[in-house]
């Protein structure tokens, strides 16, 4: 057999002669593998995250009864969302067999050592040594993050969280800035898509109610038809641009104008009056009409399709945080308080 392993040889006189070539079995590597590109997984967790914030703040808006039905929906969204994303990592941990809590983020980006062509000296002797020692680092480093791994599955619940806490206070505080502006970018595109859902529905439905019914509700006309009768005052459910018809007299109000409330008037020229239910005065008529023709589809003067409409984003740009509730006796329509 001849005699060898001289670059294993000279390596390691090298590596005498300058401390900085000297082999580091693992703390180089765990340096570079510490340095890894965002994974489906990294994005994947910042998605949880950003979802789990917004649910929080959506189902303590549900436990104080101020939820509303678009939010309620959201949230039934992202808990589905979040469960799904739960059960598809139980589900490949438990497959796998490993310990849901503590399966890697990130795989080691580990080199694989370049090993030099040798040839096979005479059993035991000084550069067999050599190689025997230089094949033992080799194996170590290779082994070695498993090893890690493996100890820090082994230890306790606490500590692992102690170890994780500084890391999470470096990166929390840049998370929670982007999570804030997703959430603000989220904020104003649902704000422009819920105005611009109940414009559309008010141009729709703004002009749209039968005439008699109209003229009813805004200049206290009879509904079937005709001239009023001053002896006999009819209808009037609605103020036009904060005002009444002419020839009409207020004679009392009960309640705040500005919300539902009842109004005593009576015609100039007549002695009886009557008591109507009126909507808020700050409310335009094409507003009313809207309100009216939602809820009654049977007093609208020209069919629109359900999918054209929106009534939850109509109803809370219109009433302005107002409950306002509608009542229908026979051919009129009128707010209720």
């Amino acid at each position: 057999m001849s005699k060898t392993f001289s670059s294993i040889n000279s390596n390691s006189h090298a590596a005498e002669q300058n401390p900085k070539l000297a082999y580091r079995p693992f703390g180089s590597q765990v340096q570079k593998a510490s340095v890894a590109p965002v994974t489906e997984t990294d994005i994947e967790d910042i998605t949880f995250a950003e979802q789990s914030i917004e649910a929080t703040g959506l189902e303590l808006q549900a436990k104080y009864g101020k939820i509303t039905p678009e939010g309620q929906e959201r949230l039934t969204v992202l808990q589905a969302k979040m469960d799904g994303l739960l059960n598809s990592r139980l589900e490949h941990a438990t497959r796998f067999g490993h310990n849901f809590a503590n399966i890697p983020l990130r795989k080691p980006n580990i080199a694989a050592p370049i090993q030099a062509k040798l040839t096979i000296g005479e059993p035991g002797d000084k550069y067999e040594q050599e190689a025997d020692e230089t094949a033992r680092q080799v194996v170590q480093s290779i082994h070695q993050p498993q090893s890690d791994k493996l100890q820090r599955e082994s230890l306790p619940e606490e500590e692992e969280e102690l170890q994780m806490k500084p890391m999470v206070q470096q990166n929390g505080g840049a998370l929670q800035g982007m999570i804030q502006t997703v959430k603000n970018e989220q904020k104003r595109g649902d704000k422009h898509r819920r105005g611009a859902r109940a414009q559309k529905t008010i141009a729709l439905l703004g002009n749209n109610i039968k005439a008699n019914l109209d003229g009813h509700i805004f200049n206290a006309l009879p509904v079937s038809g005709g001239l009023p009768n001053p002896a006999s005052p009819v209808g009037l459910h609605a103020y036009t641009n904060g005002g009444l018809p002419n020839g009409i007299q207020q004679v009392s109000i009960q309640g705040s104008a500005t919300k539902v409330h009842n109004l005593m008037w009576r015609w100039s020229n007549g002695t009886a009056t009557k008591s109507s239910t009126m909507f808020p005065n700050w409310m335009p008529p094409s507003h009313v009409r809207t309100l009216i023709a939602l809820d009654f589809p049977d007093t609208r003067q020209q069919d629109v399709a359900a999918n054209l409409l929106f009534p939850t984003d109509t109803k809370v740009r219109i009433n302005r945080g107002h409950q306002i509730n509608l009542h229908k006796a026979g051919d009129t329509v009128y707010p209720t308080l």
